[in-house]
């Protein structure tokens, strides 16, 4: 059985990484189900998900985009700002 690691914030529930702690957003969140495990209950932040792939972050970054602007609904939709 798999388990969440989560932490409370101000705004509520966190996730955080399960290597390094650090808290982690739906575009980590969308990359460790699309790149690794769409079942996923547990995630990797961006850094850590690269470290483990073998990539530089900047690498999984564009993989990431290139994903968001084909219209993966596994990440949030792009705004002006992310194009």
């Amino acid at each position: 059985m798999q388990t969440v690691s989560v932490s409370l914030g101000e705004a509520g529930v966190t996730m955080v990484c399960e290597a390094c702690g650090k808290p982690i957003d739906s575009i980590d969140i969308g990359a460790y189900r699309k790149l690794i495990d769409k079942s996923a209950k547990v995630y990797l932040c961006r850094a850590c998900l690269a470290e483990r792939l073998g990539w530089t972050c900047d690498y999984l970054d564009g993989v990431i985009l290139m994903y968001r602007k084909r219209g993966c609904t596994l990440f949030p939709p792009l705004s002006d700002s992310d194009v």
